[in-house]
């Protein structure tokens, strides 16, 4: 009866190691390459992008995307307690700063009826087309080569 204990573990382990050496294959080989847009690429780019040049307009509009808020305020060094009452569910906030933050993909396509004769900086998801009057700026890209936000703005 013992014997087949042995076997049985050793069998066991060997299952495992098995799956280990393939889960860390397909992990560390393959994940580079496939499934970019359900990480967080191009999210601290961005947010870096806004924090370097948001005192250059008088608003910023940028999709929330989920993460995005809690992002910039890391980045930030934001660390005010006033905000504590502003979160909504998900850890998401509406405005930090001069940055509002809209609940939609395409931010260009929610933006105030005044917003188009201001100077604004506009984050959208890199499958937006923006909106007539926004001139594009650029485009952050994921670690694939995909592209996952286009910066626009109105100068």
């Amino acid at each position: 009866n013992a014997w087949y204990k042995r076997i049985g573990i050793g069998a066991l382990c060997l299952i495992m190691l098995v799956e280990c050496v393939y889960f860390w294959h397909q992990y560390s080989g393959i994940s580079n390459s496939y499934q970019s847009t359900l990480r967080n690429d191009g999210d601290p780019e961005v947010v870096k992008y806004v924090i370097a040049h948001k005192n250059e307009y008088t608003r910023v509009y940028m999709t929330k995307f989920d993460r995005i808020p809690l992002y910039y305020l890391f980045y930030a060094n934001s660390f005010d307690r006033s905000l504590l009452g502003q979160f909504e569910p998900g850890f998401s906030i509406k405005q930090v700063d001069n940055v509002t933050f809209v609940d939609h993909n395409c931010a260009s396509s929610v933006l105030p009826a005044d917003a188009m004769t201001k100077h604004i900086l506009v984050v959208d998801n890199a499958t937006c087309e923006g909106k007539k009057g926004l001139g594009g700026i650029g485009a952050i890209n994921r670690k694939d080569g995909t592209a996952a936000y286009r910066i626009f703005s109105t100068k």
